[in-house]
């Protein structure tokens, strides 16, 4: 995917958590308004104003991430750990498969000359 198409996804989303904003603060001064005028007590928008804060908050975090993290978990984060994890593996040997059997010479030549009345350790 190219910058422009990932940029165009970025401000869809962007958008569109700004369209759920605007939703949720009409509707719930709609609520209040309501409540004001009906004499009910103005407590009573709260809980749907509560569980749909909720979602919205979910939709921020999905849209913009969590605070202090730009840029953790993007695609540009992905690709720099997983160079580091390559430069640390480049250290190390690889490891033989288990399927294959690793040849010792000296345990050849110790067990050839081994013999069953004498003790191998």
């Amino acid at each position: 995917m190219d910058n422009y198409q990932r940029a165009k996804k970025i401000v869809r989303k962007k958008k569109g958590f700004y369209q759920h904003l605007a939703a949720y603060l009409s509707v719930n001064a709609f609520l209040v308004f309501i409540g004001i005028f009906s004499g009910e007590p103005i407590m009573g928008f709260l809980i749907p104003a509560a569980g749909w804060g909720i979602g919205l908050s979910i939709h921020y975090l999905n849209t913009f991430g969590f605070p202090f993290t730009k840029g953790v978990m993007s695609p540009e984060w992905e690709d720099q750990e997983i160079e580091k994890e390559m430069d640390k593996l480049e250290g190390f040997p690889e490891r033989p498969e288990p399927d294959e059997e690793l040849e010792l010479k000296e345990f050849k030549k110790l067990r050839s000359e081994w013999t069953d009345d004498q003790e191998f350790v």
